[in-house]
Formats: structure tokens, sequence, C-alpha cells
């Protein structure tokens, strides 16, 4: 119950099916290779259940983990430029290598600013929990790369404020001629 929980938590899905179902299981010490359908479906309506009940804010029964709190933001499909406090010129993701496909949702949802997303294909850890690597999944006008690949290389600094300096240029320049949102990529490859 929890694996399907947590896949749907992760998806950008709207609704548990079958799809959130893990197709192998651990069962006392035993590996199941196929889940039929009838339990594929009692797994969804329970799920679907304790979704419910773990999403609705006056329900005690069933806490909200921090994954379920961030999807029912995703469900809410969050345009950050229409919250006065979250006013911002651009947004930034760090990580970009370690999103999961809910908060990629939110970060496509924001057509109306420019959007950077900054990782390390090489650095992608959170697979295990869901975790895609954005910067394969995102259609960018424009891709820098840095390849430089040791850490604590004599010189990298300079290298990397030179970089940041001709991203920051580019945006200034971008801001001063055009008023179309802008998508860019940002690859680290150290």
């Amino acid at each position: 119950m929890k694996s399907t929980l947590d896949q749907f938590m992760m998806s950008p899905d709207e609704e548990i099916t079958e799809r959130h179902v893990p197709k192998r299981w651990l069962h006392r010490h035993l590996h199941v290779d196929h889940v039929s359908e009838d339990i594929s479906r009692l797994v969804v309506a329970d799920a679907k259940n304790i979704w419910t009940k773990m999403s609705d804010p006056e329900e005690a029964s069933v806490k909200i983990s921090h994954d379920g709190y961030l999807k029912v933001w995703q469900l809410g499909r969050p345009v950050l430029n229409d919250v006065k406090k979250i006013r911002h010129d651009v947004l930034l993701v760090d990580e970009g290598q370690d999103m999961n496909p809910a908060m990629l949702d939110v970060f496509h949802r924001q057509s109306s600013t420019p959007r950077f997303i900054v990782g390390d294909p090489h650095q992608q850890v959170y697979v295990f929990r869901g975790a895609v690597n954005a910067l394969g999944q995102v259609a960018a006008d424009r891709t820098y790369r840095q390849g430089i690949r040791h850490y604590f290389q004599k010189g990298i600094n300079y290298i990397k404020n030179y970089f940041v300096s001709k991203v920051m240029n580019y945006i200034s320049n971008y801001f001063s001629k055009n008023v179309m949102p802008l998508q860019v990529l940002i690859t680290f490859s150290f």
C-alpha cells in the first residue's frame, strides 16, 4: 500500500490508478512477480481511501507525509506568479537531476516566467525515491554545459565565476530585449 501511495505522490498524475501499484512485491520474505488485476483493484481502492484521509486537513486518523503535502500542492496546479508573496523574476531549480515528476509538473506550469534548471546528470542519487533527471526531460531554449570533471581542480572557481557571469549577461540581455518567457537548462559535469 505504501509503495502505491509513494508512486502516486511522486508522479504528475491526478489520481491513483493501477499504474501506481508495484508489479513486484515482497510478501512474507517471498518475491511475488505478478499481482493479479483483482488485487491491483483492491490496492487502488484502499490507496484512494488512505489518500483521501491523508490529504484532508480536517482528518487526523492518517498523517500526511512531506511527499503528501507536496503532492497536494502540485494537484492544486500552482502558478507561482499568481501568489503575491511569491513574486519573482526567474525560477531557478538546483539539483535538477533529482527532481520528482510531481515537482517537474509544477515547474512546467510556470510558463509566465523564465525558468532555469541547474544540475549534474552524473550526480543523480534519488532514483530510488522516484526522482528523474529533469535535465533530460526539459526542452531548453539554451543549454550550457561545463565539462570539468575534477572537484577542487585549480582554477575551478575562476571557471565557475566566468560561466555564471556569461549566463547572467545573457539573462540581462534577454530581459532588455524580450518579454516572453525563457527556459534555460544548465548542466554541470564535474
